[in-house]
């Protein structure tokens, strides 16, 4: 018996609201919770019935500068649901039109009531800008035929001379690590479906992580003074500082997300090593006063 071919990876890909974005690879769980009891009186685990299913998709994506053709995850379209909200008592997230469609080669699935739960971003001299983004379904198909696929272009990768922060930050950061979530929960109610009737946004949550040289870690972090009583310094309630992305190509694109309101987390953390004294600091994005969303989309050309 001739050994079975292998299915061709490079030509996977993901449709998301029926946009093709440029992806490294994907985690997608939807196994069901089967019920497998053990009653007395059998021999083995012989009764078993399916369970709920909550379907969770992880994207690894490809930060690419701005094309003419290609929809890139830098851009409008792709953050907008992230942060949008409803305006009634819900205050819910809205599920992406015609969902999300994942391709491995071979066979796929289409994913249904999918809405964005959280994305990071990371980068840092020497290093690519990297970008993960997850999302959570509600109903999830068995896709055999694939989908159309337009071809790639070949716009570079956003590098990381185009990446810096404003203000505070400016030109102290070595590398940064910026994430944020949308906190959906599962609606349980009883709809005849092995999945959730749908998924509902809970409350916005951010995150920063920087690295910087030891001899900007006090003005950045903070510190106790002397007599341990009050905290000198530090970006504690700073609301001025964003993260500016910015494209290298002729039509310079540029993506601007303000971070709101910041706090510092550990103050007091240190690490001594060889041959340069580097800090990592953890701060918490917050909502600016009487807003929700800890992070502002302030403009992209993407």
């Amino acid at each position: 018996m001739p050994p079975t071919a292998q299915t061709a990876f490079y030509k996977g890909f993901a449709l998301l609201g029926g946009a093709q974005y440029p992806i490294l690879g994907w985690n997608f769980n939807a196994d069901p919770q089967r019920n497998l009891p053990a009653p007395l009186g059998n021999w083995g685990q012989y009764n078993w019935s399916e369970g709920f299913i909550r379907p969770f998709i992880n994207l690894n994506l490809l930060v690419r500068d701005w094309d003419t053709a290609q929809a890139s995850v830098l851009s409008s379209t792709f953050l907008d649901p992230f942060f949008t909200r409803s305006a009634d008592a819900a205050h819910d997230t809205t599920a992406i039109t015609n969902g999300l469609v994942l391709w491995n080669g071979r066979a796929g699935w289409t994913c249904a009531g999918v809405k964005p739960e959280a994305f990071t971003i990371s980068g840092g001299k020497g290093e690519p800008v990297t970008m993960s983004a997850s999302f959570c379904a509600a109903e999830v198909t068995r896709l055999l035929v694939a989908p159309s696929l337009t071809a790639w272009s070949a716009t570079a990768p956003v590098t990381f001379k185009g990446v810096n922060f404003t203000n505070e930050l400016a030109d102290r950061v070595q590398r940064f690590n910026l994430s944020y979530s949308n906190n959906h929960t599962p609606d349980m109610t009883l709809n005849g479906k092995y999945g959730p009737a749908a998924w509902n946004a809970g409350m916005w949550t951010s995150g920063l992580q920087v690295t910087v040289q030891e001899a900007d870690a006090d003005a950045l972090a903070g510190y106790f003074s002397t007599d341990g009583t009050t905290m000198v310094g530090g970006l504690n309630d700073v609301t001025d500082v964003s993260l500016v992305i910015n494209g290298q190509n002729a039509h310079a694109a540029a993506l601007t997300l303000a971070l709101n309101n910041l706090l510092v987390q550990n103050p007091n953390s240190n690490a001594t090593q060889q041959p340069r004294l580097l800090r990592d600091i953890s701060l918490t994005v917050r909502p600016a006063t009487g807003q929700g969303c800890p992070l502002t989309k302030t403009s992209s050309t993407f």
